[in-house]
């Protein structure tokens, strides 16, 4: 199979729509994406930090919302970063993903979008707001960026962690100007590349977007199943205070207007293996 889906990747235009592979269930998927990089070996831009793997995987988040275990937050993260590789177009020329996968529901791609953000070398930022926009995003502000889905600010320096990227990046201003985007080693905190821009896209889906109604979807399902109030008053601050709290991602329905499929993410002319 992983060499059907080489010869097929092999013969689609580079810049054209990707083909879509659907397996199984999640260990098959990620036993294709291994095999498939034996066989297919697409160029790659070396200067472009958004170069893709050989195969895409679009995670399938690994807990049930009926169930009392939260998601791994790096399945998480890496399912919202393929997201916003299909949205932008840079997912490479073949994903693949499980029909557990493709059958759940994600935040609807122009919401999704409102929270993505892309700066720019020699541009204008505003140091409080851009730090505003990481929270509003779903970062974690700590002291020192290790980790992805991560921001800290220092003076004119503000590092953060998209997850679409292998490595942090550091940002540094001049008043509002952006005088230097840099990848750096979280490890070593040493810079290891310049890049003449950088994005940012959402880090959880428990981020209330435009026109959701979380308090009274919340009230309702509580009067529904009959749940005492003080839990409810409980989660009610959480959700306002935009905590990321246990459980929150059994509740994502609740913070958008719409959970939209998959599918609105590809592009026309996608291909298909099932």
């Amino acid at each position: 199979a992983s060499l059907v889906v080489a010869h097929l990747a092999a013969r689609r235009p580079a810049a054209g729509p990707p083909l879509l592979v659907l397996c199984r269930d999640e260990a098959r998927a990620q036993q294709l994406v291994e095999e498939v990089a034996v066989f297919w070996s697409p160029p790659r831009d070396a200067d472009d930090p958004l170069s893709g793997p050989a195969a895409l995987l679009l995670p399938e988040v690994d807990a049930s919302p009926y169930s009392d275990l939260a998601p791994d937050r790096r399945t998480s993260l890496g399912r919202l970063a393929a997201l916003f590789r299909l949205l932008h177009g840079h997912q490479g020329q073949v994903v693949v993903l499980s029909m557990r996968s493709l059958l759940r529901r994600v935040v609807a791609p122009d919401h999704f979008d409102e929270r993505c953000e892309l700066v720019v070398e020699k541009g204008t930022l505003d140091r409080d707001r851009f730090a505003l926009t990481l929270v509003r995003a779903g970062y974690q502000r700590l002291p020192v960026v290790e980790d992805p889905g991560t921001f800290t600010v220092r003076g004119g320096v503000v590092d953060f962690f998209p997850p679409v990227y292998r490595y942090p990046v550091r940002l540094e201003l001049d008043g509002d100007t952006v005088v230097s985007l840099r990848l750096f080693d979280p490890e070593s905190q040493r810079t290891l590349r310049r890049v003449d821009h950088a994005y940012l896209h959402p880090v959880r889906e428990t981020l209330v977007t435009r026109g959701a109604q979380p308090r009274e979807r919340l009230l309702a399902a509580a009067d529904a199943s009959g749940h005492p109030s003080s839990r409810v008053r409980f989660l009610l601050s959480q959700i306002e205070e935009g905590a990321d709290f246990f459980g929150a991602e059994a509740l994502v329905p609740i913070f958008h207007q719409r959970m939209a499929p998959l599918w609105e993410y590809l592009p026309a002319g996608v291909g298909w293996v099932v």
